[in-house]
């Protein structure tokens, strides 16, 4: 399961100890999955802290039909994030917390206490990453994030991959696999995931594992030529 933090603009509604029933929801949808445990927090910037005014469990999430029905409990605590953590949750309507932070906020014993169920104690914490990887090229990503899609080679592959900061991407990726990369091209993109998992379907023809790719001297030459990937509809 996953814990995540909800901001409460997200949510118009919810029974402070009940059932809550949400149609037409697509990003809440997309964003949790059923047995999620879920944090509906208020942020307040003066002092960087999250009050947490309700815990939920996600009972059915359902894509397809962008339909959400959470099991509410209503608590009240506060959560302060260490200094790389706030901007996440001050910024954004939706933080996958990864598991150390589940274990440093206590949430297993909270979720247990205000649902009466032991079964929060037990259960595996999935980290955000794994969620990440879920990124379809077809929907907008949860939090459509300006960033850009790099072609980088290895000596013998290539890798198509997203980054913020493409070259502190790559100084992590050559520690990590302790060797020089070659950064060819990037491609910018008003949703960067969305445009990473576009390309991944564009060259899937040509994977080899991951993110690396054979790729022909014309698939490069193509890639090359994009300079831009936008969704915007304005």
């Amino acid at each position: 399961m996953f814990y995540i933090a909800i901001g409460s603009s997200a949510i118009e509604d919810w029974e402070p100890t009940g059932i809550s029933e949400y149609t037409d929801v697509p990003k809440l949808a997309q964003g949790v999955q059923t047995g999620d445990g879920l944090l509906l927090f208020n942020w307040f910037s003066d002092t960087r802290t999250a009050s947490i005014k309700a815990l939920g469990h996600v009972l059915q999430s359902d894509q397809p039909t962008a339909t959400v029905s959470i099991s509410w409990k209503e608590v009240s605590f506060e959560i302060k994030p260490g200094s790389q953590g706030f901007r996440h949750w001050r910024d954004k309507w939706i933080v996958h917390l990864e598991p150390s932070r589940v274990d440093a906020y206590d949430l297993k014993n909270r979720f247990a206490t205000a649902f009466n169920d032991d079964a929060f104690l037990k259960a595996r914490v999935n980290a955000s990453y794994i969620l990440r990887k879920n990124v379809d090229k077809d929907i907008e990503s949860i939090i459509p994030e300006q960033g850009f899609v790099y072609l980088m080679f290895d000596g013998e592959l290539w890798k198509i991959g997203k980054a913020l900061n493409i070259a502190s991407r790559k100084k992590q990726l050559e520690r990590q696999l302790d060797k020089p990369l070659e950064l060819l091209h990037s491609i910018q993109s008003d949703d960067y995931s969305r445009a990473e998992a576009e390309m991944h379907y564009r060259y899937r023809h040509s994977r080899i594992r991951g993110e690396w790719f054979n790729l022909s001297p014309d698939e490069r030459a193509t890639i090359n030529g994009v300079s831009q990937i936008s969704y915007s509809k304005s």
